[in-house]
C-alpha cells in the first residue's frame, strides 16, 4: 500500500457489488469471499489492451484491499493474543494467591487441631483423676 491509498477508490465499491465478507470465528485461520463476477474475469486472459488495463488496474486494487484485510486480521489476532495471556497472567496470580490463603488456613486449622487434641488429654487425665 502506498501512502496516498485512501484516495484510490474502494475495490469494494469500484468493482462493483462486493460481497460483504464474514469475519472469521475468534482462531480461525483463513477469511474466505466471494469474487463478484467482474472481479473474476480479472483472473481470466483477456481480449483487448484496455481490458487487460483495467482489469490489472482491479486486480491491484483487489490485491492492496486484500492486503489492509489481511494486515487488520493479523493485528486483531495479536491484540487477542496479548489480552489472553494477560488474563491467563492474572488467573496464575490469583489461583497463587488461592494457594497460599489455603496453605495459610490449613495450618491455622492443624494448629487448632493440636491445641484441642492436647486439651482433651488433659481432660482425659482429669477425669481418670489421681493415679494410683
Amino acid at each position: 500500500g502506498t501512502s496516498d491509498s485512501k484516495n484510490q477508490p474502494d475495490p469494494r465499491t469500484s468493482a462493483g457489488g462486493f460481497q460483504q465478507i464474514q469475519r472469521p470465528e475468534d482462531g480461525a485461520q483463513e477469511t474466505n469471499f466471494e469474487l463478484p463476477k467482474t472481479l473474476e474475469l480479472a483472473f481470466k486472459p483477456n481480449k483487448t489492451t484496455e481490458d487487460d488495463e483495467n482489469l490489472a488496474t482491479e486486480r491491484k486494487l483487489l490485491e492492496e484491499w486484500r492486503n489492509r484485510e489481511e494486515r487488520k486480521l493479523q493485528q486483531e489476532r495479536r491484540h487477542q493474543e496479548e489480552w489472553l495471556q494477560k488474563e491467563e497472567r492474572k488467573l496464575q496470580e490469583e489461583r497463587r494467591k488461592q494457594e497460599a490463603r489455603w496453605k495459610q488456613e490449613e495450618g491455622r486449622l492443624q494448629e487448632a487441631r493440636r491445641q484441642q487434641e492436647e486439651k482433651w488429654k488433659l481432660e482425659e487425665v482429669r477425669l481418670r483423676g489421681p493415679q494410683q
